[in-house]
């Protein structure tokens, strides 16, 4: 027995349980053939604290920016767009005031995303748009990181912790600009994304719903109807047709 198992190293096989032989994973003790699980690596301190680092990062920034953000309500893009808007739509009167200077050019889509939030005061209003605009830029983050083939936050190794730093720096001015305009175009990225990674996932009618939705708000995602039409999945590209028109019609129906 003992002859035959020192035979088998020779072997195909037994290459291979020579080499994991070398990492612990199993013995080639010809009397113990058994194998043996190998102990969890710890977690480094360091690696542990970047972690930590890169889940406060977020929320400082956060954090950082509400002031900036949160400054002059009254005069804010949200409210003397959107709200005023909204608060028309509310008593049922024209929101495309015939006013230039005031003047709503946007799809009524908005106006009624934004209806919840306008019969509140200016500075609560404004602060209940910027935890919207807080959880539409983490799904904006998460979803592109995905998209990306990034591993979990809590698994990156240097290499990963390199792609996300490049990355950070390289769009960070795009990520902070639609914060400072304070409009819907983080949600309507966020839609965006998101119905990307559902497609990606394979969740077609989920895909189809969230880009229907951000078509509703501007009319880019709408060319991913032709796409899924290309791809033969015609119910999901009718599905995302329908949903943007019918946001774009139901404050009509309201």
């Amino acid at each position: 027995m003992g002859r035959a198992r020192a035979s088998s190293l020779s072997a195909p096989n037994g290459y291979w349980i020579h080499l994991l032989a070398k990492e612990g994973a199993v013995t080639t003790n010809p009397t113990i053939a058994t194998a043996t699980i190998p102990s969890p690596t710890p977690v480094r301190p360091a690696r542990r604290w970047a972690s930590y680092a890169l889940y406060a990062t977020p929320i400082l920034f956060f954090l950082g920016f509400a002031p900036v953000f949160l400054h002059d309500p009254v005069g804010s893009q949200w409210h003397l767009v959107y709200v005023l808007a909204a608060q028309h739509m509310l008593v049922v009167a024209p929101i495309h005031d015939p006013d230039p200077n005031q003047a709503y050019a946007y799809p009524p889509a908005m106006a009624m995303f934004a209806a919840p939030l306008a019969n509140f005061s200016p500075p609560v209003s404004l602060a209940l748009w910027y935890v919207v605009n807080v959880v539409a830029a983490s799904i904006v983050f998460t979803s592109a990181w995905r998209l990306a083939g990034g591993p979990p936050f809590s698994a990156l190794d240097r290499r990963w912790l390199v792609v996300l730093g490049v990355a950070t720096i390289l769009g960070l001015r795009y990520f902070v600009t639609p914060l400072e305009n304070r409009q819907f175009d983080m949600v309507i990225a966020a839609t965006l994304l998101a119905g990307c990674c559902a497609l990606w996932r394979g969740s077609d009618y989920r895909a189809a719903a969230l880009l229907g939705a951000g078509a509703a708000m501007k009319l880019t995602p709408l060319l991913f109807a032709p796409y899924l039409a290309w791809r033969r999945k015609y119910a999901s590209a009718a599905l995302l047709v329908a949903v943007a028109i019918g946001l774009s019609v139901l404050p009509e129906v309201l």
